[in-house]
């Protein structure tokens, strides 16, 4: 299935495969929106490699590339309300390459949630302690989402 994706959101087989059936052979240098970067993913130049050195204007742009389709179950299309949503996005931008999983976890005293953001090198962070059972309900404890099961 072809989907159009945020460059900051394609992984390098993703990009490889853009790279081998659209990219250089469907735009001129000029035209391509990586015109001014090194492009060819066999370079460790390349700017897959190197994300973070790139602004989230360049990041923010958008091709066209292959995903497999994969069926979506219903009740994953609506983990988070719109609010939660756009909220977890904000909070995440710094450290969105590096996400491992998110997870809704249950304090101590029963009473209280909050949502633990676990890195790639094991660092996490805590958010806000909230009611249980008042944010993030579609959430379930202790399982692992990650920013694509969230659509963030």
């Amino acid at each position: 299935m072809i989907v159009k994706k945020k460059l900051k959101n394609i992984t390098i087989e993703e990009y490889k495969k853009w790279e081998n059936i659209k990219g250089c052979n469907t735009y001129k240098c000029s035209e391509c929106p990586l015109h001014k970067v090194t492009c060819n993913s066999g370079d460790r130049d390349c700017w897959i490699y190197n994300k973070n050195l790139y602004s989230n204007k360049f990041l923010n742009q958008e091709i066209e590339v292959e995903v497999p389709n994969i069926k979506v179950a219903k009740s994953n299309s609506n983990i988070l309300d719109e609010i939660e949503r756009e909220y977890l996005k904000a909070v995440i931008m710094p450290f969105r390459n590096r996400i491992s999983f998110i997870r809704k976890e249950i304090h101590g005293d029963c009473k209280k949630e909050y949502i633990k953001i676990y890195l790639d090198n094991r660092d996490c962070f805590r958010l806000a302690y909230f009611k249980k059972g008042k944010k993030y309900k579609n959430m379930k404890l202790d399982r692992k989402y990650s920013i694509e099961d969230l659509k963030l």
